[in-house]
């Protein structure tokens, strides 16, 4: 199965009476179909995270898009412990807390497996695209997302693990600036999120099937 590359740009053939449109509208209807029977489903209004996820997309977006002083060739000793933090409000009126955890670190893991700032953000922050929800029985109790084009694994997780994976991000680092294609999974942003009235959520975006020149698989990580 193959899955679009990460940020590539969605396009969408409207009014036509062309048989291979009508082809194309069936194998889409059967790929849908395909995904529900994995366990695959969309995050609409009605879903128990459809405004933490939303809230995360924009203050995914804010960090990504807005703040060109994490882009750096070089890193400082204080990236790998810096926090980012914003406060938001949503569409409903609620006010948020957004958390990115050493912003210009995974900027630069990024720039060394070949992801810009602009494709990380189509890919897991797109404006009006929802996001999608795995179903799993995992043991941990963890919540499983996918980016709306599947490219982006995003998986909740306690912050106990998360700071284990802090503690060695310089050596992490090192080893995709020496080794870009690295079977290693990748973990690509680290951030956490509080709703008043609800848990801190925590999460890990994992990129399991990028495809910009090559076939690859990458991970990246959040937490609640």
């Amino acid at each position: 199965m193959s899955v679009s590359p990460i940020g590539s740009d969605i396009e969408e053939n409207q009014g036509t009476s062309d048989p291979t449109e009508k082809r194309k509208s069936s194998a889409w209807t059967r790929f849908k179909k395909k995904w529900a029977r994995k366990g695959i489903v969309d995050v609409d209004v009605d879903h128990h995270r459809y405004e933490m996820l939303n809230c995360m997309r924009d203050g995914i977006r804010e960090v990504t898009l807005q703040h060109p002083e994490f882009n750096k060739s070089e890193p400082s000793a204080d990236d790998h412990t810096d926090v980012f933090e914003k406060a938001f409000v949503s569409p409903s009126g609620k006010c948020f807390h957004f958390t990115s955890y050493a912003s210009a670190t995974f900027v630069m893991i990024r720039q060394a497996i070949g992801i810009s700032d602009q494709q990380y953000a189509n890919s897991l922050a797109p404006l009006h695209l929802p996001y999608l929800e795995f179903m799993s029985n995992s043991k941990s109790g963890a919540d499983f997302f996918l980016s709306n084009d599947k490219c982006l694994f995003m998986k909740t997780d306690k912050e106990y693990y998360i700071n284990i994976f802090r503690s060695f991000l310089p050596d992490y680092l090192h080893h995709f600036q020496q080794y870009p294609h690295s079977l290693i999974v990748k973990i690509m942003g680290l951030y956490s999120i509080k709703i008043p009235g609800q848990k801190k959520v925590g999460k890990i975006i994992a990129n399991y099937n990028i495809n910009f020149h090559r076939a690859t698989i990458c991970s990246g990580l959040c937490f609640i």
